[in-house]
């Protein structure tokens, strides 16, 4: 038993020199293995770059977008429709008259603020034209009455001002106006009209013809200081209006229009499309 003590103690100055170099290694090897753990990999620091990169894409998209939603122009094209009704003519003191629609269309240029606002610039042309209707005072007799046509046309600049109201992600209610200046085209043409059949006038719109000139072919209905021919108009003429509508924008790039008005012509109807820029 004393040899194997004496033995291990000889022995233990060997094995503890043998063993050091073994347990050095294993530090060693511990030692890389936190370091691998604190210092990310090359793969690791591309993934970060590349989510780095794609947040500030997404940053940037989503100011683009924002900045968009603020203000965002359009141009494109609109249509109108006006409606004078015969009842309406005959409100302001008039026998006679007919309903006259006014077709209507030119190009819009505009800017969409904050998805409340739309205002809108338009040159756009008018026609006016009337086939020969008959006309004279309420209170008149038969041999006032005068046949009017018309070619007018009036070229109008005009803004519109309109209001958005969200109904939908799509389509919003819109509430506002217009206001504008039209420059007056064509001539208005007034002939004094003499009745083809005896007794009183029940149907001006058949029982009249115009008169040849002063006093051709009757001196009381076709008098010497009558109309005949070209009268005067204005030069220049008023847009103003109040209108709603609804406002239809399923992509970026597209805004379609319907609406309705009242103003200075009377009633109207409008369509318009655009395109957003």
């Amino acid at each position: 038993m004393k040899y194997l003590s004496f033995r291990l103690l000889t022995a233990l100055p060997f094995l503890l020199l043998t063993s050091r170099p073994a347990l050095a290694q294993i530090d060693l090897e511990e030692d890389d293995e936190l370091e691998n753990a604190e210092s990310p990999s090359e793969e690791q620091a591309e993934t970060s770059e590349a989510g780095d990169s794609s947040a500030a894409e997404s940053e940037s998209e989503v100011s683009a977008e924002s900045a968009r939603k603020e203000i965002q122009y359009f141009v494109g094209a609109r249509y109108r429709l006006g409606v004078t009704p015969k009842f309406l003519i005959n409100a302001f003191g008039v026998d006679g008259g007919r309903t006259i629609a006014v077709n209507g269309g030119g190009a819009e240029f505009g800017v969409s603020i904050n998805e409340k606002w739309d205002i809108s610039l338009s040159p756009w042309l008018a026609n006016y034209g009337v086939n020969e209707t008959p006309f004279k005072g309420k209170n008149d007799g038969d041999e006032a009455w005068e046949l009017i046509e018309s070619n007018l046309k009036i070229f109008y600049l005009s803004v519109d001002f309109d209001r958005r109201m969200k109904l939908t992600k799509s389509l919003d209610f819109t509430l506002g106006g217009g206001a504008g200046v039209g420059f007056v085209l064509g001539e208005l043409n007034r002939q004094e009209a003499y009745k083809t059949v005896p007794g009183a006038v029940t149907d001006p719109y058949t029982q009249l013809s115009p008169c040849l000139g002063p006093g051709n072919p009757d001196l009381v209905q076709c008098p010497a200081d009558g109309e005949y021919g070209a009268s005067d108009k204005w030069p220049l003429y008023p847009w103003l209006t109040a209108q709603v509508g609804l406002r239809y924008q399923p992509h970026e790039n597209f805004i379609g229009r319907l609406l309705v008005g009242i103003g200075s012509t009377g009633v109207w109807f409008g369509l318009g499309a655009d395109y957003g820029l």
